[in-house]
């Protein structure tokens, strides 16, 4: 019986076949990757020998045998966490998982993982946003409100102002009524412009001669020296 050697396209590793094997479909023992044995009709014998080296075309993989791709779980988890909102280990799992990938050709997930930076990201911007928020909103109310404290109290002092020179020009008393309506337009005669308005939208009571103008609004109040 005659003996062949081959040569593993995949190893090249030597293998010996008889020729009762030839044409077949076999696993290279050194490799374990699918060879397909040329026919007896394909060898071309160059000299008479017992042993003849034969090359073996490399045979594809069969399908059924070849490693299907593999989706990668840092991809998945990345998603995962930028779905519910945990942001900052969505965006490690989602670089980490990139990074695989890109060195692999057979994982996939690419996409998930891309998905699951960008809600990561979106998520980030969004707490930054509000903090930010929490910071500014308040102190833009508290300067808010000062102002509009100052501008009330600069107002009541104008009233008390028109007060004194209404009294001295009508002769009241210290505990002359600004109030009653005679006495009241008798002391928006001496305020310039007119009224003045809360700018928080209180209401000004002028009282008595002697006592300091009012505004309902909590803080508004002429200070005491």
């Amino acid at each position: 019986m005659t003996e062949f050697n081959f040569n593993c396209p995949h190893c090249q590793q030597s293998i010996k076949a008889t020729n009762d094997m030839l044409g077949q479909t076999i696993n290279c023992p050194s490799c374990n990757e699918v060879i397909q044995l040329p026919s007896i009709n394909q060898i071309a014998v160059a000299q008479p020998t017992s042993e003849k080296t034969v090359a073996v075309a490399q045979q594809p993989t069969p399908q059924s045998q070849q490693t299907p791709p593999k989706t990668s779980g840092l991809a998945i988890t990345s998603l995962v966490l930028g779905i519910v909102g945990i942001s900052i280990p969505a965006v490690i799992c989602g670089h980490i998982a990139l990074s695989k990938i890109k060195q692999s050709p057979k994982l996939t997930g690419g996409g998930m993982a891309l998905a699951g930076l960008i809600l990561g990201y979106i998520h980030i911007a969004v707490m930054i946003v509000g903090m930010l928020a929490a910071i500014a909103i308040p102190s833009f109310v508290h300067s808010r409100d000062l102002a509009e404290q100052n501008r009330c109290i600069n107002n009541m002092r104008m009233i008390d102002g028109a007060k004194q020179q209404a009294a001295m020009e009508m002769g009241w008393t210290d505990t002359t009524d600004c109030d009653d309506a005679t006495n009241k337009t008798h002391v928006n005669e001496y305020i310039k412009g007119g009224l003045p308005t809360c700018p928080s939208g209180g209401t000004y009571t002028y009282n008595d001669v002697q006592d300091d103008p009012e505004c309902d609004v909590p803080g508004h109040s002429l200070p005491t020296w």
